[in-house]
């Protein structure tokens, strides 16, 4: 006989966007996932950044994204933090 683990999480979605202008425009989203058992198991994704209008065919793209598992597998960290910086080009 085999045990299986199970559990079932809550998704909750948020995302946002502000365009300050034309040139640049604000971007969020968020999600949650809390265990719907054992609330003290959480995961969360947030990601925040920015679109900037260079020409009509290049952006640049600024982004701050934090992940948290408050109950990571071992060895692993409970917050992880990205920084990333990208350039996009419209064919």
């Amino acid at each position: 006989i085999i045990e299986k683990d199970s559990l079932f999480r809550i998704n909750a979605y948020l995302s946002y966007k502000h365009k300050f202008n034309d040139s640049v425009t604000f971007v969020t989203t968020a999600y949650g996932q809390p265990n719907v058992d054992d609330t003290d198991d959480l995961r969360v994704l947030a990601n925040v950044g920015f679109l900037v209008s260079l020409t009509k065919k290049l952006k640049l793209k600024l982004d701050y994204e934090v992940r948290h598992d408050s109950q990571p597998p071992a060895g692993k960290y409970k917050t992880n933090t990205k920084y990333q910086t990208s350039l996009i080009y419209k064919l």
